[in-house]
């Protein structure tokens, strides 16, 4: 990851999310995806790892307010 926010939120790109033997090294059980779907995440993770993506463009006109709810309980878990 690129930031560890202490204690358990890991910030990262797509190629972090692809590194599954650094994601069961780290722990990181839960990927929160923020990316249009054209992003890959790893197609072979284990029933381990719980992923949740949104289809939300880098635009400053993106209404990312639509996703916070159901985001943070995610993340909450």
């Amino acid at each position: 990851p690129s930031l560890i926010l202490e204690p358990y939120l890991f910030l990262g790109n797509c190629i972090s999310a692809q590194d599954i033997n650094r994601l069961a090294k780290l722990g990181i059980r839960y990927i929160l995806n923020v990316a249009i779907r054209d992003v890959e995440l790893c197609p072979y993770y284990n029933s381990d790892i719980r992923v949740l993506t949104f289809d939300l463009r880098d635009d400053d006109r993106e209404n990312i307010l639509r996703v916070f709810e159901e985001a943070f309980a995610f993340i909450d878990e």
